[in-house]
């Protein structure tokens, strides 16, 4: 019996200390795993650093494990050896004994696989999330270069057409006919509605100023040559501020109302002569407010696209200095139109992927071979900034599209505005009424012509879709 007790001290101490060191072992790799996994965000080298030590300690445990089961098994062979011809009480202690340690053999392997397994796991978990982070390092870099490349090839198409809108709309090509339209009907010799300002003008003269007056008189001679060179005066010609109409009117009263002109005519005279003169006016009038109008709003809108275009040249001297594409002077004589044309000369779609396609060809190493991005954005941190300032492009194009929507609705201000100006002269019977219909299609025909002619030119819809093309939000750092 004291044979049993020393040998089952000795055994039941190897066990322990066999069964410590592995749940020792496991313990570090559980803590190990864990902390992997709750922090897959730290740096890829050391996570490579770690696959190794668990592996070694997976198979430390692994042999602990066996050794616990070497020394069980040695345990029960011991114990069989043990003669039989002990006493009763002896052979029941060594059974009870047997029994006891089988069990917690079983108990103590059991518990150390079930941790072994959840260590395995853990491991396994660790070596996907190490993978990934290695391969979404090297995605990570790529897809930013990506969206760095797509969104300056879009920019540069968007450049484009920004410029050649803002100078299609300084130019004023596309509203020329509807302005020589409008500045027609405000001319005194215009007869689109079927009479002209000059020959009422010398009506209402001999009909209405000169009535009861022969007109072979001398002092009436005088008046209707007066009155006749101030209508075919070159000077209301060249005023631009009102109507030539009416700069003639202000002219003929100052003149009818000197006192050499007053001594000869009748005064109830003069007063249908103003009377009837001032209808002529009402209508001349709203000629003169709905062109002033229009004239001061192109004025205002081309201030505008101009101060858009200065700011798209700065922008662009930010954007195209990285790309081997600087712009040409504006300090000498050379406007900035000028410059930004002979700008787009050079500076095309084809240039900018040219430039890309030369810039990967710089970072490509590795077998196989590829691209190394990390290396390509490290240094050219440049393209980094442009990508982030992209948002300021994307404003300029919504600023143009108001500018665009602006200059339309004045059109369309403008031809209201003139077409309620025919109507008076209707209402006045000046014209007839067919007469004036006929020239409201007219202008409602130009006016569709025009806004056609603008919307082919600047294409809002295609800018607007390239703009959505810029993926500005998206920032890289």
């Amino acid at each position: 019996m004291r044979l049993i007790e020393i040998f089952q001290y000795r055994c039941t101490g190897r066990l322990k200390l066999a069964v410590s060191l592995a749940a020792l072992l496991l313990l570090q790799l559980s803590v190990r795993g864990q902390n992997i996994s709750d922090h897959p965000r730290d740096t890829t080298s050391s996570l490579k650093d770690t696959i190794p030590h668990v592996e070694n300690t997976i198979s430390i445990a692994e042999d602990s494990i066996s050794r616990i089961g070497d020394t069980i098994s040695i345990q029960e062979d011991t114990i069989a050896s043990i003669p039989d011809t002990l006493p009763l009480q002896q052979a029941d202690t060594a059974g009870h004994y047997v029994d006891s340690l089988a069990a917690r053999r079983d108990s103590a392997i059991h518990h150390l696989l079930e941790r072994l397994i959840k260590v395995k796991q853990y491991q396994q978990q660790n070596n996907d999330v190490i993978s990934g982070l290695l391969q979404g390092n090297r995605t990570d870099s790529k897809s930013k270069y990506e969206l760095i490349k797509n969104n300056l090839i879009n920019a540069n198409v968007i450049y484009h057409m920004l410029n050649n809108s803002i100078n299609k709309l300084r130019s004023k090509e596309s509203i020329h006919d509807l302005t020589r339209l409008i500045d027609s009907l405000s001319k005194p010799d215009n007869r689109e509605l079927g009479f002209s300002f000059n020959n009422q003008i010398m009506k209402m003269v001999s009909g209405v100023l000169l009535k009861g007056k022969s007109l072979r008189k001398r002092q009436s001679k005088d008046i209707i040559n007066t009155v006749s060179n101030i209508l075919e005066s070159p000077i209301f010609r060249q005023v631009t501020s009102i109507s030539p109409s009416l700069g003639i009117a202000n002219s003929l009263m100052t003149f009818l109302r000197s006192e050499e002109v007053n001594e000869y005519v009748d005064a109830e005279n003069l007063k249908q002569f103003e009377r009837q003169l001032g209808q002529y006016l009402i209508y001349y009038k709203a000629l003169n407010e709905a062109d002033s109008k229009f004239k001061e709003g192109l004025s205002f809108r081309d201030d505008q696209l101009r101060n858009l275009q200065v700011k798209l040249y700065y922008s662009l001297e930010f954007v195209g200095s990285p790309l081997a594409a600087a712009l040409p002077d504006t300090s000498g004589d050379q406007s900035i139109e000028a410059a930004m044309t002979a700008f787009f000369d050079k500076f095309t779609q084809e240039r900018v992927i040219q430039y890309f396609d030369e810039l990967e060809k710089k970072y490509i190493s590795g077998d196989p071979s590829r691209i190394n991005y990390e290396d390509l954005l490290r240094n050219n941190m440049r393209l980094k900034e442009i990508n982030n300032n992209l948002e300021s492009l994307v404003l300029h194009g919504k600023k143009l599209e108001n500018i665009y929507n602006s200059y339309l609705d004045l059109i369309n201000a403008d031809c209201a505005n003139v077409s309620a100006a025919l109507d008076v002269a209707g209402d006045y019977q000046f014209a007839s009424k067919d007469a004036v219909k006929k020239e409201q299609a007219k202008i409602a025909s130009v006016r569709e012509r025009t806004i056609q002619a603008i919307s082919d030119s600047i294409q809002i819809k295609s800018l607007l879709a390239n703009l959505d093309k810029i993926n500005y939000e998206q920032k890289v750092f």
